[in-house]
């Protein structure tokens, strides 16, 4: 029942990442962003931001807005729980500017690919633009949410149940502790639960021999 306390380490610092990604103005915030407008800042704070990504962009997904907040590659925003990077690797592989925005990315004013697609290339560029073919960009900003509960606001300790969902059913034994027991049937019952009673048939296993 002890939390895992690095990844507890990593919720808390995924607070930060989130905020870089709202619409909310802080002081802070603006001198990041002053900064470095694509987080590739060299600060210690931008080191820890470049370190957090990962992790926070597997805990949420994203209903795309304005697109200027979202990965194209990176993010999930498109696809359900697959992001376009491992969804199409042929054509990630020709993309010039990794770290675009959607908005960019949709803009199409710029060159996004090299020029002389694979022919795997080419396939999966037919299959990204028949996806987008239905999706547009709207006004408001884009909106995070933790990947576990699409409409739960992202929190610390939400990000850490998304990194470690608890099953419904009973089968980790902590419901023994939950029961209302004595203290000692309960622990009785946890050493059971994991095999750990001093019984004849565990001895061997502790090199013991009668």
């Amino acid at each position: 029942g002890v939390k895992n306390f690095e990844d507890v380490n990593h919720c808390l610092l995924m607070k930060f990442v989130h905020k870089l990604h709202e619409p909310t103005q802080l002081p802070w915030k603006s001198w990041f962003l002053s900064q470095s407008a694509d987080l590739d800042s060299d600060s210690y704070l931008g080191q820890l931001v470049r370190a957090e990504l990962p992790h926070y962009r597997r805990v949420t997904t994203i209903l795309v807005g304005n697109g200027t907040q979202t990965s194209s590659w990176h993010d999930r925003w498109l696809l359900g729980n697959t992001v376009l990077a491992s969804t199409f690797p042929a054509l990630f592989s020709y993309c010039i500017h990794p770290s675009v925005s959607v908005a960019t990315f949709c803009a199409s004013n710029q060159p996004i690919f090299r020029s002389r697609l694979s022919t795997a290339a080419a396939d999966d560029h037919h299959l990204l633009l028949d996806c987008l073919a239905t999706f547009q960009l709207r006004e408001q900003p884009d909106r995070r949410r933790l990947a576990n509960a699409s409409r739960a606001q992202f929190t610390s300790r939400g990000a850490y149940q998304a990194l470690h969902p608890v099953s419904l059913a009973p089968t980790d034994g902590m419901y023994i502790w939950k029961m209302k027991l004595p203290n000692k049937v309960k622990f009785f019952g946890w050493l059971l639960f994991h095999g750990r009673l001093n019984t004849r048939a565990h001895l061997p296993h502790r090199n013991l021999r009668l």
